[in-house]
């Protein structure tokens, strides 16, 4: 392997570390408020963030249900008479179901470019997809 093999296969490895970073800060960013929810407790607040990012992550959360048996959901009312240990509880479980959402499109995306790699070869439009 020569010198310019190496420092291209070294620029893929790095491409690949940011790439992974990338995915990570885009979920920090993305759970912030859920997280800041759980530090400065406000219960409305709350059961208002709750309910929005349950909406919106419904399909994951039904993915984890038979693994965690954690029921997170969006309808009104639910939250009314639960504790604020659930509440702050279902904080956590949305941010970590963000996660989970940002890795398995980073993993989609990743298996698409394997895909089109295999069906078209390794050219350099799919190398640097």
């Amino acid at each position: 392997m020569n010198d310019y093999e190496k420092a291209t296969k070294a620029v893929k490895v790095v491409h690949g570390i940011l790439d992974v970073a990338h995915q990570a800060t885009k979920a920090i960013i993305e759970s912030r408020p859920l997280a800041d929810a759980i530090s400065t407790y406000d219960r409305e607040r709350s059961i208002m963030l709750i309910q929005k990012f349950a909406e919106k992550d419904e399909r994951f959360i039904n993915t984890t249900f038979p693994l965690t048996g954690r029921y997170v959901t969006h309808e009104q009312g639910f939250y009314d008479d639960k504790s604020d240990d659930v509440i702050k509880t279902d904080l956590q479980f949305l941010i970590l179901i963000i996660y989970f959402r940002y890795a398995f499109e980073y993993g989609k995306e990743k298996l698409v470019n394997i895909a089109m790699k295999k069906i078209f070869g390794n050219t350099e439009e799919n190398i640097n997809a």
